[in-house]
Formats: structure tokens, C-alpha cells, sequence
């Protein structure tokens, strides 16, 4: 007679196909396709790994990755930018002046770019030695891929100047030339012996009225930076500022006390107990009691025999 056993053991392993990993690289995956197409929106992919996890997870979590539908997910993606489309603001190329995207050296790229509003579309295109996405400036910075390119320059030029980059305003891909701050970009083209790596005959000019307010409006981002440098400067300042040196003092004092035998400590005491004594019994002066308590206290402090 033969029984059938409850054996766990005898059961086999169920496949978990609901794994969170799968899940969350399949959102990525879907809007970072969708982002690409799109010069706003495109960003570095661990940019899109954190807007996916900030603002898509949540929808789709726990759900089975494999049943997920990309339309679904498209949707989401949609529905989020659309709540969010109205909050993006865009640095206006006009209120950059000619002066801060006019030619300059290659080396100078990342202390001109500095100048720019942070949230002015920009890009490097450096022809053969690489071509950045399309970011804001305060991300262009930033990037890595930005500074490979810049390095490759540098390696080209053996490290001295005659390679140039000048600055264009130009429409985004896609986008048309209406007037809205969000169509357009400022795209840095390197220039080899006087030859732009890339055409820039739709360039975008200011009117003199834009001239104009270009000017003012860097004039108050100078005084913003100024503000902001000052503030850093104090707290420089004041962390570079000397401290009363007594706490130290003493606390190293203490230490030092604390490491010194026990014989010699209980040898100092004694010797001061007897110079008392000699003291209290008239048989030195005062001032001679002073003099030899502090050779006393030096011969210890300097390591001797009391």
C-alpha cells in the first residue's frame, strides 16, 4: 500500500514573473523612447529612471509586467506631461546677448556659459569630435558627454587656442519660429581655422528692442551672481576664521596628563607637598617658593625626573 506525502519538498519552484525590476525597466524603456522625440523632454537616461520613478511607478506597481500594455503606459506618460507641461519654463534665448554667445575660445566654453540663464536650451556641436543633446544650460554644465567633447578639443588642439566656439539662437527640431521661449535654442558650434563643423544660416537674430532688453536682464542676473558670490565668500570667510586656540589648548594639555606615568604624577605631587612644607615653615621666601615650583612644573611638563 502506497500513501501520498504532503512534501514540500516534492513540490517545484513557481516562476515569479512579477518582478518589480522588469516592471520599472520596461517604464523606463517606453519613456525614454517618448522623451526622445521630444527636445524638452530629452534627457540623460538615469534622468528618465528618476522621473519614471517619481512620477509613473506608482500607477503600474505591483502589476505584472509581462500584462502591462505599452499603450497603457504611453497613456500614463501623456497624462503626466500634461499636468506637468504647464509648469516647464523656459529660458528665453532673446534676453541672452550677443555679447555672452559671441566667439570664444574653446577653453573659455564652460566659464562663458556660466553667464547664460540656467534655463536657456543649449547645445555643444562640435562636428566629429561629438554633438551634445539639447539641454538646459545649468544641465549642460554639467554633463558628461560635454565635457568628453571639450577634452577631445583640447587633446586636438594640443592644448593651446586656435579652435573657436560661437553661439547661435536657432528653432528647436520640430518647433516653429513663433516668439515662444520654449521653440528655440542656443547651439555653440565649434569653428576650426575659421570654418563652422556645422551650417548655421537659419540663425535667429535680436531686434534692437530685444538687444536691448537682453542687456537688462543680464544686468540683473550679474547682480543676482554677485549677491550669491558675496553670501559664499562670508561663509568662507567665517569658516576660515581662527578660533580661540584655549579649549584646544587645554584639551591637549589634559591628554597629554593623562599619558604621563603614574609614578611621575604621584613624584610631582610630592615634590610640591614638600616645597609647601618648606614654604609654610619660613624656610624658603615666597618668592623663592614661586621660582622652584615652576622649574618643578617645567621638568615634569619637559618629560625629566621630578
Amino acid at each position: 500500500m502506497y500513501f501520498r506525502t504532503n512534501d514540500s519538498r516534492m513540490k517545484k519552484p513557481t516562476k515569479k514573473t512579477n518582478k518589480p525590476q522588469k516592471l520599472f525597466a520596461k517604464l523606463v524603456k517606453v519613456t525614454k523612447k517618448r522623451f526622445d522625440k521630444d527636445p524638452l523632454l530629452k534627457r540623460p537616461y538615469n534622468e528618465v529612471q528618476k522621473w519614471v520613478s517619481q512620477n509613473l511607478y506608482k500607477d503600474f506597481k505591483g502589476q505584472n509586467p509581462t500584462k502591462v500594455k505599452i499603450a497603457n503606459i504611453q497613456n500614463a506618460i501623456e497624462a503626466v506631461i500634461g499636468q506637468k507641461i504647464a509648469k516647464i519654463v523656459c529660458g528665453s534665448v532673446f534676453q541672452v546677448p550677443d555679447g555672452d554667445i559671441e566667439e570664444q575660445n574653446w577653453w573659455e566654453f564652460f566659464d562663458n556659459l556660466k553667464n547664460i540663464d540656467g534655463n536657456v536650451k543649449t547645445r555643444l556641436n562640435a562636428g566629429t569630435y561629438g554633438v551634445s543633446d539639447i539641454l538646459i544650460s545649468q544641465d549642460l554644465q554639467r554633463d558628461a558627454e560635454v565635457a568628453k567633447i571639450i577634452n577631445e578639443i583640447r587633446s586636438a588642439s594640443n592644448n593651446k587656442s586656435g579652435s573657436t566656439i560661437i553661439g547661435f539662437r536657432r528653432v528647436l527640431p520640430g518647433k516653429k519660429d513663433d516668439g515662444d521661449p520654449c521653440s528655440y535654442f542656443i547651439d555653440f558650434i565649434l569653428s576650426e581655422k575659421g570654418i563652422l563643423v556645422d551650417d548655421a544660416s537659419d540663425e535667429v537674430f535680436l531686434t534692437e528692442e530685444q538687444s536691448e532688453e537682453s542687456m537688462a536682464a543680464r544686468r540683473e542676473r550679474l547682480k543676482t551672481f554677485k549677491k550669491q558670490r558675496s553670501a559664499r565668500a562670508r561663509k568662507e570667510k567665517a569658516k576660515k576664521r581662527k578660533r580661540p586656540q584655549s579649549t584646544q589648548q587645554e584639551k591637549t594639555e589634559s591628554q597629554e596628563m593623562a599619558q604621563r606615568r603614574p609614578s611621575d604624577i604621584r613624584a610631582l605631587n610630592a615634590a610640591m607637598t614638600k616645597l609647601e612644607g618648606f614654604y609654610n615653615k619660613g624656610l624658603i621666601t615666597k618668592k623663592e617658593f614661586k621660582n622652584l615650583l615652576a622649574e618643578l612644573i617645567k621638568k615634569f611638563e619637559e618629560g625629566g625626573e621630578v
